[in-house]
C-alpha cells in the first residue's frame, strides 16, 4: 500500500508567497515609474493598485487556510479545524474574483489609454 504524502500547504505557502514577492515588486516599479519618472499616475495605476491590494488579501486568507489544514488530507485534520481551514478557503473565492476583475479592468483601461484606433478602442469596450 503506498504512503500518501503528507499534503500540499507548504507548496502552496511557497507559491503564494513567491508571487507576493513578485508582485509586490512589479507593483512597486510600476508605481515608482508612473509617479516618478513618467510622471503619469492614472487610473489604469490605481486599478493595478487595487488588484494587488485584493491579491494581499486573498493571499492572506489561503495563508490562513494552510494554517488551519488546507493541502492537508481530510482525515489528518482535527475535526474541530475543518470547518475553520474551509472558512477560509472559501473566503478566498469571491476576494479571488474581485481581483481577477480588478485586474481585468486595469489591462483594460491600459490598453483604452495607448489605442488610437476608434474600432480598437470598441473592440476593447465590447
Amino acid at each position: 500500500m503506498p504512503i500518501a504524502p503528507a499534503g500540499r500547504g507548504p507548496e502552496l505557502l511557497g507559491t503564494v508567497g513567491l508571487f507576493v514577492a513578485l508582485g509586490t515588486i512589479a507593483i512597486s516599479l510600476r508605481c515608482y515609474t508612473r509617479i516618478f519618472i513618467v510622471k503619469s499616475f492614472g487610473l489604469d495605476d490605481y486599478t493595478a493598485l487595487a488588484a494587488w491590494a485584493l491579491f494581499i488579501v486573498y493571499s492572506t486568507f489561503a495563508m490562513s487556510g494552510v494554517h488551519n489544514g488546507t493541502g492537508k488530507h481530510a482525515v489528518d485534520i482535527p475535526p474541530d479545524v475543518l470547518p475553520v481551514g474551509l472558512k477560509w478557503w472559501w473566503a478566498c473565492e469571491p476576494v479571488y474574483i474581485l481581483t481577477c476583475m480588478a485586474l481585468k479592468l486595469s489591462i483594460s483601461i491600459f490598453l483604452l489609454r495607448i489605442a488610437v484606433v476608434r474600432t480598437h478602442k470598441i473592440i476593447i469596450w465590447t
